[in-house]
């Protein structure tokens, strides 16, 4: 997360080296890259921050197999952000210009989304084998 100072009216963000920072400015990208460290004017400036290491998201499941019985799956994605400015395109990683931190919880969003996506293609294989099957076979399909 950033880290914002004050200096009379301005303000200054210091970002990690595993974040990439948007700095926009009257509607333009004005700055962009990992682990900037710069001063600006909160109230012309508008920032995203996002994380460009690998993050995870843990599930678990309880469904029933073909035969009826119960099988808890946990699993884990993994996900990282090859491309920040089509993320940032897709989803709101803004930061407040004061305090650093996110307006709205965006890897919050991306975490629920990618457990609905693993749950739904877990539910749907579970339903289609046998206990058996999904004890031998583990978690390639």
């Amino acid at each position: 997360m950033a880290t914002i100072s004050r200096f009379g009216p301005l303000r200054h963000l210091r970002s990690d080296p595993n974040m990439f920072v948007l700095h926009f400015a009257k509607g333009k990208l004005k700055r962009q890259g990992r682990g900037l460290s710069y001063f600006f004017t909160p109230l012309s400036a508008g920032i995203a921050e996002l994380p460009i290491q690998e993050n995870e998201v843990t599930f678990v499941i309880n469904d029933q197999t073909r035969d009826f019985q119960v099988a808890t799956v946990q699993g884990v994605c993994t996900y990282r952000f090859a491309e920040p400015l089509a993320a940032a395109d897709a989803i709101n990683f803004t930061i407040h210009p004061d305090t650093g931190t996110y307006v709205q919880p965006p890897l919050e969003k991306i975490a629920n989304f990618l457990a609905q996506l693993a749950t739904g293609a877990t539910k749907r294989y579970l339903v289609s084998a046998t206990i058996e099957q999904a004890i031998t076979v583990g978690a390639e399909p």
